[in-house]
Formats: structure tokens, C-alpha cells, sequence
């Protein structure tokens, strides 16, 4: 885990309205590091995001160690809710061994510092990662030092977690390798499991967001599907469940390359969702099939990375999975697109077949050529 940021030793005694926000989390860091919530003590700080702070901690009741996601008191009201999302979401799927493990979930008062005043501090505490797949990935001589077969596996963990999601009617929306956790398992076996549920949805719920707000994605543009960027994202099941397609291709192509196929494709998000917004409100809308060139040359780069042997099938599944136009992410049979339904067995077949031919000897494969077989 990644050590803790160094608050300044005078932050927490400033006035508040003088601080800035770095100012004030690291303030907050340092208190939280300071005062146990319940049972557990917190240390090492892992990271954060809009609403939370991560702590690695320790269950003093049983010396496990844990990791601990605290709501930051300075979130936003729609910070609280994603917060309160996320909890619900884990907590359904506790079964599914690809989406990370909650263990507790629960509020504890807290004194803040130099007022006397308690406010209730809300948590979750799940099961601790050896790290994010972003870490991996974001540096290129770690990021090369994974074999493909490695690669591939983890790419086959994260498609298992969203199989599972979608089978229990939740979508995630928000898929990027920072949200993917590594957990080492007997025998070096390195398991990557689905996190940060926070923009997440359980389907069986009623919406709580108007479709315009749902088409927004509200996610890391880096890596949003088009239709998100674009606001022609209709907020139906199918819809979302196309999105996740969209940001499994995306980590695919993370894997490769470092970068989310959005970036390298349509250039930096927020620009282009200014300009969408303008065109949305003007009542123009984009011809996501005009993309398709954007993001073949993106391709180009994903290609140039990926091993001959497995470079064909890999290149048409993120060209099917990242296809600008959703309903063309569909997985087809005898030519023609399926339904679009929960199960991504599928997908799992695909990532299984890049593993078993990744898996065979260079030498065993040149004889098959001679024999007339075939690499894909």
C-alpha cells in the first residue's frame, strides 16, 4: 500500500475557512490516524477519491488487518449518497468472489479537534489489497515486467466480477484499472477483484437519477464510453450493461497500453463534454459511427503492443467492445448480435483462449503451422 501523505503539523489548528482542500484532507487524515473508529485503528493512508478517504487498519479484536474506506466530512450531498450506495451494493453482492469483500459497515462518533463538537463518522471496512491494477499499469517498466498470460488473467478477474454484478441486476459505470484491486492468493496467484462501487446501480431499485444525469456517466472521462461523453446514453438496463462492455475493453487496452482508449481516441474529456453539452442544449446530436476512425487509429497503438500470437483476437474484441455505436458492442452468434443479457461467459471464453494459446511453447506452435493447423 501506498504510504500516507505528510499533513503539515499546524494544519489542523488553522481556521478551517483559511485551508485549502488539500489542506483539509491531509488535516483529516491526520485525525482520523490519530482516534480509533471503534474497534479499529487506522494507519497507513492507501488514497481517495470525491467522497472517501482509505486507510489500511487493524481489527483490534482479532489483529486482522483490514482496509477501512471513511466518508470524508467534507463530502458533498451526493458524495453521502454514492457512499451509502456503495455500502448497499457490497453488501448484495457478498457472494460474488470477483467484487471485493465487505466486511463491516458502520458509523462511530467522533470529537473534532479543538471545537468539542461530535459528528458520526460513516464507514466501510472491506478486505485489504496488496494494491490497485493502476499501479501496475500507470508505471511502463512494472507494467512490462506482467506477462501477457498474467495480463490476461487479471483482464479475466475483472470480466468475472462484472459477470457477477450483472447477474445480481448492478451495473458499475465506472470501470477503470483504479478501481480494480490485487489480492494475492496461495501460490504468488495474484486475484483481481471489481471495487469502488460508488457510481454503481442496482437495477432493481428505482432510479434515483433523471436520464440526463445518468447520461452525463458521472465517471473518469478518461475512460468513459462515448454515448456517456456524448449524453445519449438512454439510462436503461441494456444501456448500462452496454457501458460496462465499453470499460472492459477499455481495461483490456489499459493493459496494453497504460491509457484508457477514450484519451488516446477523443483526446481529454472534459473539453469534449463542454462541447457535447453545448451541442445537447442546442439539440444537436453526434453521429457516434462518425468516431469509428478516432478510435481504429487508437488501435493502431493497442496492435503494436500485443504478442502476434494472441494479436488478432485481441484487436476485434476491444474493436467490439469499444465500438463507438453501443449496440454494436453486442457478442454475435452465426453473424448475428445476441441479446444483450447478464451472463458474460462469453467474454470469460474469449480471455480463457488468449491464456491457453499464450500458454503453449513457441516450439509446439511453429510445428502446428507446418501442419497446416492454425494460431487463432
Amino acid at each position: 500500500m501506498r504510504s500516507p501523505g505528510c499533513a503539515r503539523d499546524t494544519a489542523a489548528e488553522e481556521p478551517e475557512n483559511t485551508l485549502t482542500t488539500d489542506q483539509r484532507t491531509e488535516a483529516w487524515i491526520k485525525h482520523f490516524q490519530a482516534n480509533p473508529l471503534g474497534p479499529y485503528e487506522l494507519h497507513d493512508y492507501c488514497g481517495g477519491g470525491n467522497f472517501g478517504l482509505v486507510f489500511e487498519a487493524l481489527d483490534t479484536r482479532n489483529r486482522q488487518s483490514v482496509a477501512v474506506k471513511v466518508l470524508s466530512p467534507t463530502a458533498s450531498s451526493d458524495g453521502v449518497q454514492e457512499f451509502a450506495d456503495e455500502g448497499r451494493l457490497l453488501k448484495k453482492l457478498s457472494r460474488s468472489s470477483g467484487v471485493v469483500d465487505l466486511i463491516n459497515s458502520g458509523t462511530e462518533s467522533m470529537v473534532l479537534p479543538h471545537v468539542n463538537l461530535e459528528i458520526p463518522i460513516q464507514f466501510h471496512v472491506m478486505e485489504l489489497a496488496a494494491g490497485a491494477l493502476s499501479e501496475l499499469l500507470q508505471d511502463e517498466s512494472r507494467r512490462n515486467s506482467l506477462s501477457w498470460i498474467e495480463r490476461i488473467g487479471l483482464w479475466r478477474g475483472a470480466i468475472k466480477g462484472i459477470h457477477q454484478m450483472h447477474l445480481a441486476r448492478c451495473v458499475h459505470r465506472d470501470l477503470k484499472s483504479s478501481n480494480l484491486l490485487l489480492f494475492v492468493h496461495p501460490f504468488n496467484r495474484t486475484v483481481c477483484k471489481v471495487a469502488d462501487l460508488g457510481r454503481a446501480r442496482d437495477l432493481s431499485e428505482p432510479a434515483r437519477l433523471s436520464v440526463q444525469q445518468y447520461a452525463i456517466g458521472r465517471g473518469d472521462l478518461r475512460f468513459a464510453a462515448p454515448e456517456s461523453i456524448y449524453l445519449q446514453n438512454s439510462g436503461d438496463a441494456v444501456a448500462f450493461r452496454l457501458e460496462d462492455l465499453y470499460g472492459l475493453g477499455s481495461i483490456l487496452y489499459e493493459l496494453a497500453t497504460g491509457q484508457g482508449i477514450t484519451s488516446v481516441a477523443l483526446g481529454f474529456g472534459p473539453k469534449l463534454l463542454e462541447m457535447s453539452m453545448k451541442d445537447f442544449a442546442a439539440g444537436q446530436r453526434r453521429d457516434l459511427s462518425g468516431l469509428r476512425s478516432e478510435f481504429n487509429r487508437a488501435l493502431t497503438v493497442f496492435e503494436a503492443e500485443m504478442p502476434k500470437v494472441i494479436r488478432e483476437r485481441a484487436t476485434s474484441l476491444v474493436r467490439q467492445l469499444c465500438n463507438p455505436v453501443p449496440e454494436q458492442r453486442r457478442p454475435t452468434f452465426l453473424g448475428r448480435p445476441r441479446a444483450v443479457d447478464s451472463d458474460l461467459t462469453w467474454l470469460m471464453r474469449q480471455a480463457d483462449i488468449m491464456i491457453k494459446t499464450l500458454s503453449v511453447p513457441s516450439e509446439k506452435r511453429g510445428r502446428y503451422r507446418k501442419a497446416g493447423g492454425s494460431e487463432k
